[in-house]
């Protein structure tokens, strides 16, 4: 586990914990504008802690999707099925009966899948240390370059650093377009990070005075939120 990790995760709970409050005391007192603001500051913290949790661990949003679903599906079960209010009670009856059993099989088998991921050792994890270590190399001008295969064979990202201006570039080989592995909601994570979604790249200012944490977020959202990586293991080259 890394300690640096821990820290960040535990600082965006409390941040998140705060704000969540904050809303509903705005919502509680009517002050719809000032929960808006809290919302939006909420979704953001909440992201960030969701890429900080898949770099704790590759199957928290697997583990998350699970219990969202168990949760769904016992509410319910518990609920009336009031949409059939248009039945005979008879009938109204056994189709509550036919769908609740459904959701049960549902549940158990999602049950089954949430306690093999939680006894499951997580699989390697893109804040390896040896990641931080590069990081630390390449502000050091120890090495000029890493390059990290995103898809095997097919998408890699660049970063190098020069002057203390560091740069983070994808390429992909010739018979390879990149625009074909973006969707519109994945150009706009690139967008928001800072690329140009012409040239596919982007600059770093201050390089040398960056926590190397930051650029370990930014691959974690670039392999997780951009192309759904999870869990396999990862391929650097050093130039």
């Amino acid at each position: 586990m890394n300690p640096d990790l821990d820290i960040l995760i535990a600082h965006l709970q409390d941040e998140y914990g705060y704000l969540e409050s904050s809303m509903h005391e705005c919502i509680s007192e009517w002050d719809f504008d000032g929960a808006k603001v809290f919302r939006n500051a909420l979704i953001y913290t909440r992201h960030k802690l969701n890429v900080l949790k898949n770099l704790e661990n590759s199957n928290f949003n697997q583990i998350s999707r699970l219990k969202d679903n168990i949760s769904t599906l016992e509410k319910r079960i518990d609920e009336k099925a009031n949409s059939m209010d248009w039945l005979d009670e008879e009938t109204k009856v056994k189709m509550e009966e036919y769908y609740a059993s459904k959701a049960r099989k549902i549940i158990e088998q999602s049950r089954i899948e949430l306690n093999e991921l939680e006894s499951t050792v997580p699989k390697p994890r893109i804040d390896d240390d040896k990641i931080l270590e590069l990081l630390e190399s390449l502000k050091r001008n120890e090495i000029k370059e890493l390059e990290f295969e995103i898809l095997e064979n097919q998408i890699f990202l660049h970063l190098s650093a020069n002057n203390d201006i560091g740069e983070l570039k994808f390429r992909a080989p010739e018979n390879v377009k990149f625009e074909n592995f973006l969707v519109k909601s994945t150009k706009t994570i690139l967008m928001s990070l800072g690329y140009n979604l012409d040239s596919w790249r982007k600059q770093v200012f201050n390089f040398n005075e960056l926590d190397p944490m930051k650029i370990l977020e930014e691959l974690a959202i670039i392999y997780f939120e951009v192309f759904g990586i999870f869990g396999k293991e990862l391929k650097i080259k050093i130039k």
